[in-house]
């Protein structure tokens, strides 16, 4: 038995909002599992024990590597997380890219690197995500046969 959760990923819409001639591509929007023996507000579903692991490793590799590209599409735009007393991390800014010529060529080829490398991650995910919403779907029909008709 195990407890899935359901979760969306999206890139954060800041700071790409404060850059005028940054144009975040369209359908970058995933939704991957979160599979563990207790999770809050999770729905319970049966699998195998090779299953549970298949659908953990998977759910944590997916994740990893949407950050990754996230990570690396903020880190081309010039955006640095830095480490600070009395604080787990500051944002820092660096303007040098605004005034780089091409900054609109490059951002672009930037978001493209980062949408194929997070196509690529939803296509390996993609078997794994089908399985477990066909057994979130068995788990809501036998729910809902097992309920009373009066409730």
């Amino acid at each position: 038995m195990a407890y899935i959760q359901r979760h969306r990923f999206k890139l954060i819409p800041w700071p790409w909002t404060t850059m005028a001639w940054v144009r975040v591509p369209e359908g970058l929007e995933y939704t991957l599992y979160q599979v563990g023996d207790v999770v809050p507000r999770g729905q319970s579903v049966r699998c195998l024990p090779d299953e549970y692991a298949r659908w953990y490793h998977a759910f944590e590799t997916f994740q990893g590597e949407l950050r990754s590209a996230e990570s690396d599409v903020r880190y081309q735009h010039g955006i640095r997380y830095v480490s600070r007393p009395f604080a787990d991390r500051t944002v820092i800014r660096r303007h040098w890219g605004d005034l780089m010529p091409n900054r609109r060529e490059r951002s672009r080829a930037s978001f493209e690197r980062c949408a194929a490398r997070m196509r690529a991650a939803d296509a390996a995910y993609a078997p794994i995500r089908l399985v477990i919403e066909e057994r979130l779907a068995e788990a809501h029909a036998t729910e809902t046969r097992t309920q009373a008709p009066g409730e």
